[in-house]
């Protein structure tokens, strides 16, 4: 991209949200490394876990896939086209995941799995594990209810208040994910209930009853992240957190121990890319300003966020960002009045899909939060409106812009 300059950008996240992050960084032709979540626990990636052993557990390939694949030289490539295949006749397995576990086997390293299919993929930047230990995780909803597993907590029928990350043998799930797949209601979703009269929580398929103090007992070894995770991140310049699921898929990462400090106490810029929909359970609901505030409160020292990225369609695209005041960027004769809470409901092959704007209240929350917000239209022109994704184009130009006014020097 002309203009562009020499910056090290870091993505945190995982899944189909974080493509879009890699790809605009790539586009701006940022050096771009992807600090990938390790504890999904559905589809692919669920099956391949459950044949792990506690020497050997078999680490979720899932997101490094997508992570991968959004590295890669050309998206037409054929070897990408081969790992984002789905084979039916396998339990819907993904192709590339299947190859990743294969070299994995065959190398006796995840990392090194990684790297061989960086040079298959042609990718031009790093993939790297948020951490190589065994993790799952446990969510705590907004009405008082633990959910243990990634796949459930997306799962969720309330929008979660925090996660937290414990360590232990993925086996162990393999029973309880059998059990959450034969449910389709939201209360059979979770892994646990919430009992109230006695502040404990029963897993109705096993007959065990989890209290807050259990919660916290239920062991394992220390979870340490991946070093050269930590030193990607020291060295950014800026670091970009989603688009993705906020709590699965960035504060999942930002919980792995040695990740919060590193971008504590790291110099770059911290940006946050909202989500242009809300479509999972676990923010069900939740404003703009409510995932920003959750995001702040999952450890981020109190002036760490640098920047917000949000997307409204009815916003005219204008230079500058917005800092002071909300007219700043629209002005009142062409200000199309905005909703102050999600608005349009689509029901869409994914499930019910919210479309996220922002009122003139919420931009004056959000300023009391981060202390630059650049709102622009994200999204492409001729995209379905079930399904809507960022524009990579237009988010590396924003990105771009967003070095530049935070004064950024080039390396």
């Amino acid at each position: 991209m002309s203009g562009s300059l020499n910056y090290n950008a870091v993505v945190i996240g995982g899944g189909t949200g974080t493509q879009a992050s890699i790809r605009a960084c790539l586009q701006a032709s940022f050096n771009t490394t992807a600090v990938v979540a390790m504890a999904d626990d559905g589809g692919s990636s669920g099956m391949l876990r459950m044949h792990g052993t506690k020497s050997q557990p078999c680490l979720p390939p899932g997101d490094i896939r997508n992570c991968l694949t959004a590295m890669a030289a050309s998206e037409q490539d054929p070897w990408v086209m081969t790992f984002r295949q789905r084979l039916k006749h396998l339990h819907n397995h993904s192709l590339g995941n299947l190859i990743i576990q294969s070299l994995c086997e065959q190398t006796g390293s995840f990392v090194e799995a990684i790297a061989l299919c960086e040079q298959l993929l042609g990718c031009k930047g790093k993939v790297l594990p948020s951490t190589l230990c065994d993790i799952n995780l446990r969510g705590f909803t907004r009405d008082g209810r633990v959910i243990e597993g990634q796949s459930a907590i997306c799962a969720s029928g309330t929008a979660l208040q925090s996660v937290e990350l414990f360590s232990g043998d993925y086996q162990a799930k393999e029973a309880s994910q059998r059990c959450t797949s034969q449910h389709n209601t939201s209360q059979h979703n979770s892994f646990a209930h919430n009992t109230h009269e006695n502040n404990a929580f029963r897993d109705d398929d096993f007959g065990r009853t989890l209290t807050q103090n259990s919660v916290a007992q239920n062991s394992c070894k220390p979870i340490t992240a991946y070093r050269p995770a930590l030193d990607a991140i020291k060295s950014a310049d800026i670091i970009v957190l989603g688009p993705g699921s906020l709590f699965t898929s960035i504060i999942a990462t930002l919980q792995v121990p040695g990740i919060l400090d590193a971008i504590n106490n790291s110099k770059a810029v911290c940006a946050y890319i909202a989500p242009l929909t809300d479509s999972q359970g676990e923010t069900w609901g939740l404003s703009l300003p409510e995932l920003v505030q959750a995001l702040k409160e999952s450890g981020l020292s109190k002036h760490r966020l640098d920047v917000l990225i949000a997307h409204d369609k009815r916003v005219p695209c204008r230079s500058g960002n917005v800092t002071a005041a909300f007219k700043a960027v629209v002005s009142r004769e062409n200000q199309v009045s905005l909703d102050s809470k999600l608005t349009k409901k689509i029901d869409s092959a994914n499930g019910n899909t919210h479309v996220m704007t922002i009122s003139d209240n919420d931009m004056l929350r959000l300023q009391t939060l981060v202390p630059k917000v650049f709102v622009r239209r994200l999204i492409k022109e001729n995209d379905s409106a079930d399904q809507p994704r960022h524009d990579v184009l237009a988010l590396a130009r924003l990105l771009l812009e967003v070095a530049k006014d935070c004064r950024l020097q080039p390396r």
